[in-house]
């Protein structure tokens, strides 16, 4: 119950709202509910009026409303008006001159109505004379931020990696949308379940006490799988031992007989405030001769493999040469002699095409490392007894006659020098950007192939036009390095 002075507003005083109106639906209906004793239809609408009537009849300040319309459907005044005779009040005449910005509101509102539903009011043809406003204008430009409250707000210290320095490079908006205002969802899926499985295994394989059933079993306890999941989990578990048994055939190969897995390494940059680029290296094969290191790099793939770094001009490709920087600048190593960077792919894609070689070749051929290797025979014959022929680098081949074969990919060690001059400068130029807060919507389109919104979740977000496009030349050498940049 209601006090005297309270003041009760009924809104959606409509017909089937209040009263609530049953209808004649149920599985029992009226003709039989005397046979079974319920309430038929009539009565219960009946009831339903009179118990309405008699709770508004008991409060003094009452007032109720009504809507005729929503933008998808029409509506009808409850019927207990007439019953009841009550007077309705229709408001006053609205006058538009309570507020500009009000009006401006009203406008768009009015003509939100008349271009979608085709509805037009009396009130519309007076706003739209008398004011301008920019309507359907809207313009996806980035507006900027107050950078001392985005300085103030980093996280300290802020952590870049080439994951986001790669997100930067292909739009800086979807860096914006990803690692500042933090939008993106992460789904916990099959197959990065799978992924991460595969990097754990293959980081402790080569222990001693490694028990591959004990620690599978370990893993997979870690989610609740589905039937399906588990039925290519059979496959997935055969593909991963041999995957195995593959890997301990290859270090046959290679005279670098210790490793680093899952290593991670920080870099602090000089900056106005606290940074730190961060990169975690899958593997690291070394072997140490007095006080030189001599070290491969190698990152797990579980995709396609592009084993290009030229588009590193414009930032992009630039995974390997970020691990050559990381190890060049951090104390991993006293003193870092290279002698590759490559990808290795830990997946199998079984070939649906018919092919002179056997799945046996195929599948050898898919687990050779790919990438680029030092162009000095003397230590590349250590990694690799099989150089002249490769059974471990895709393309590798050399004879002492013509050098290294025509698809052999080589660095020496002036190119080294510049990959990581090159590198660590793009690394601090991009860094001051992200700083000062640069993240205008400008997806790259490298080689006629937009490379940044192919993928990208934010779509949605930031309305991108064909003028925010930033086309980029196909890069086909490494010239660029040490001079151009």
């Amino acid at each position: 119950s209601f006090s005297r002075d309270e003041y009760v507003f009924v809104l959606g005083f409509n017909q089937d709202i209040l009263p609530k109106m049953e209808k004649d639906i149920s599985y029992i209906n009226d003709a039989i509910k005397d046979e079974v004793s319920l309430y038929k239809t009539s009565y219960l609408n009946k009831r339903n009026k009179e118990t309405l009537t008699y709770l508004l009849s008991n409060i003094n300040n009452l007032f109720l409303s009504y809507k005729l319309s929503s933008p998808f459907s029409s509506f009808y005044k409850s019927s207990l008006i007439n019953d009841l005779n009550l007077e309705i009040i229709k408001p006053d005449e609205d006058t538009l001159n309570k507020s500009n910005l009000y009006n401006k509101l009203r406008l768009a509102e009015k003509l939100d109505q008349y271009y979608l539903y085709g509805e037009k009011d009396n009130s519309l043809l007076k706003l739209f004379t008398h004011y301008k406003i920019p309507y359907n204008t809207y313009k996806n430009t980035f507006t900027g931020i107050n950078n001392d409250t985005y300085l103030t707000n980093l996280p300290y210290p802020l952590k870049l990696s080439y994951t986001s320095l790669n997100a930067y490079n292909e739009c800086a908006f979807k860096y914006y949308i990803k690692y500042v205002l933090k939008l993106e969802k992460y789904e916990d899926n099959f197959p990065a379940f799978i992924g991460s499985m595969y990097h754990r295994i293959l980081q402790i394989y080569s222990r001693t006490n490694f028990d591959f059933e004990e620690e599978y079993q370990k893993y997979l306890e870690t989610r609740e799988l589905t039937l399906k999941e588990k039925l290519l989990l059979i496959r997935i578990k055969k593909d991963l031992l041999k995957l195995i048994e593959t890997l301990k055939n290859q270090q046959l190969l290679t005279g670098y007989d210790e490793a680093l897995y899952e290593k991670k390494i920080d870099i602090e940059l000089d900056k106005k405030v606290s940074v730190v680029f961060t990169g975690t290296i899958d593997k690291i094969m070394y072997y140490k001769k007095i006080e030189d290191t001599y070290f491969t790099l190698i990152d797990y793939k579980t995709g396609f493999i592009d084993t290009h770094i030229e588009p590193m001009k414009y930032g992009l490709h630039m995974q390997l040469p970020v691990y050559l920087y990381l190890i060049h600048y951090s104390k991993v190593f006293a003193n870092p002699i290279f002698t590759g960077i490559f990808y290795q792919n830990i997946l199998f894609n079984y070939p649906t095409w018919t092919s002179k070689k056997d799945k046996e070749q195929i599948y050898k051929e898919n687990l050779m490392l790919q990438g680029y290797a030092t162009d000095d025979t003397s230590i590349l014959e250590r990694f690799d007894s099989t150089f002249e022929k490769s059974e471990y680098i895709k393309s590798m081949s050399y004879t002492e006659e013509k050098g290294f074969g025509t698809y052999a990919k080589t660095i020496s060690n002036d190119l080294l020098y510049d990959l990581i001059q090159f590198t660590k400068k793009h690394i601090s130029e991009k860094t001051d950007d992200i700083l000062d807060a640069k993240f205008d919507i400008n997806p790259k389109v490298y080689a006629g192939k937009n490379i940044a919104c192919e993928f990208c979740q934010f779509k949605d977000l930031c309305y991108m036009k064909e003028i925010d496009q930033k086309y980029l030349d196909k890069v086909d050498d490494l010239s660029f390095l040490g001079g151009e940049e």
